[in-house]
């Protein structure tokens, strides 16, 4: 990912000033190089030009349950002998 990131920052000044034709050229040379869906690439230039960079926080839900209340489950449902979870309901009482 980094090495995507790299070869990018490096096209971007000439993405910049080029004109239609060369920004196709470019863009076939950067897929080639990265496998990147075109899209992906020109959001990314994009998103390169205006100073964001990648977000390393986690995306998606927040976690519900922390460590020690899943091992505790996990614990249950190995003692019920594996059982689905909609007869764990009744166990864990």
């Amino acid at each position: 990912m980094a090495t995507k990131q790299e070869i990018l920052k490096e096209k971007l000044g000439e993405y910049l000033q080029a004109d239609k034709v060369f920004k196709g050229l470019i863009l076939d040379q950067i897929q080639g190089v990265t496998r990147m869906n075109r899209k992906a690439i020109i959001r990314r230039l994009w998103a390169l030009q205006r100073g964001r960079v990648p977000s390393t926080e986690r995306r998606g839900r927040k976690e519900v349950y922390d460590m020690r209340v899943i091992l505790a489950l996990k614990e249950i449902w190995e003692i019920a002998n594996a059982i689905c979870a909609e007869r764990l309901h009744s166990v864990i009482e």
